[in-house]
């Protein structure tokens, strides 16, 4: 009686793991509940991989960059975005550019303005369960002229100050303050016009808007410094920010209204970029998000953010309006952790 209890519980426990490895693709367009697929946290660039802690919460960001406010929307089971609230402007700031998120803490760029206004980075609490942001202050980082792409990695703030072709690096970021930023150390020669960092593993990857490339750093996990850096060409015009999904970078073009997607190689390096397929992008910015077997693209220009499926072949489909509501000039589009 033993053994043949013991055969159905194990014929019964295989059968349930098979189920959860069949449910796990990243391409798979059915969802019954908000939950982000495995295959996206554990593939996706560290953005996703970091902040999406609770895979259950439904709420995204997205930064209104001309208004210089937040939008959260809620996505529903079919991977739609609605039911979306524009904030007030946090903390003042005359733009607002990117989002990262540390300790119940949001890290949001404020690049400043072509009138000269100097730029800033607000920090504001939130509530995850309702996706409310309150309680918004200066965060105290100093001497940043322009900036605007911004991620955290390892409880440190990783902040591309466009403007001064640089890349400043504030720890303590869980601490809800930069007073303590110093300058990463890159050469400014490397850097044109930076827009974005992103993390894979080990290796830093640095967007350089005007210098149509992607700067290539290795990443000192003791230290958390940047270093023995080298220039990947990229062969589309204006290249903004650059995510991962399996086994390959998406880089949004904005001038060339396209995703380009490129292999990624074992060293880190890129392979020949081509166009993903997506649709109707007009100058495409920000981290690209995938959830659920589509991405999720912020079209500046075209005032969307676009729901586009995911391939298996990890090109992209037919981009169309994810629902989301009175944004303008979108600049990024990211989940609440």
């Amino acid at each position: 009686m033993y053994f043949n209890k013991l055969s159905i519980f194990i014929f019964l426990l295989l059968i349930c793991s098979c189920g959860k490895q069949g449910s796990s693709g990243g391409n798979s367009n059915a969802s019954s509940s908000n939950v982000v697929s495995t295959y996206s946290i554990l593939n996706s660039d560290d953005n996703i991989a970091q902040t999406i802690k609770n895979s259950h919460n439904p709420y995204y960001v997205i930064t209104n960059r001309a208004a210089a406010t937040l939008s959260v929307c809620a996505m529903d089971t079919n991977g739609n975005l609605g039911n979306c609230v524009n904030t007030q402007k946090p903390n003042g700031g005359s733009t607002a550019d990117a989002v990262g998120f540390s300790n119940n803490y949001a890290y949001i760029t404020r690049h400043g303005s072509v009138t000269g206004t100097v730029g800033a980075i607000t920090i504001c609490s939130y509530t995850a369960s309702t996706g409310t942001f309150y309680t918004c202050f200066d965060s105290g980082a100093a001497n940043l002229v322009g900036p605007e792409g911004l991620k955290i990695f390892n409880n440190s703030a990783y902040v591309i100050d466009s403007n001064s072709n640089a890349v400043k690096i504030c720890p303590n970021a869980t601490s809800g303050s930069l007073a303590s930023c110093y300058d990463s150390g890159i050469s400014s020669g490397l850097l044109n016009y930076p827009t974005n960092i992103t993390f894979k593993g080990l290796k830093a990857y640095i967007v350089n808007f005007l210098g149509n490339s992607i700067l290539l750093c290795d990443y000192n996990s003791a230290t958390g410094g940047l270093g023995n850096c080298t220039n990947l060409s990229f062969n589309f015009n204006w290249p903004h920010s650059i995510s991962f999904n399996g086994s390959f970078a998406y880089v949004s073009a904005t001038s060339s209204n396209i995703i380009a997607m490129c292999p990624l190689n074992a060293d880190g390096t890129l392979g020949t970029c081509s166009n993903s397929g997506a649709t109707n992008l007009n100058a495409p910015r920000g981290n690209i998000q995938f959830v659920n077997g589509n991405a999720y693209v912020a079209s500046t220009n075209s005032n969307i953010i676009y729901k586009c499926p995911v391939n298996s072949n990890g090109t992209l489909g037919n981009c169309v309006d994810s629902g989301a509501s009175g944004i303008s000039t979108p600049f990024s589009v990211d989940k609440i952790p």
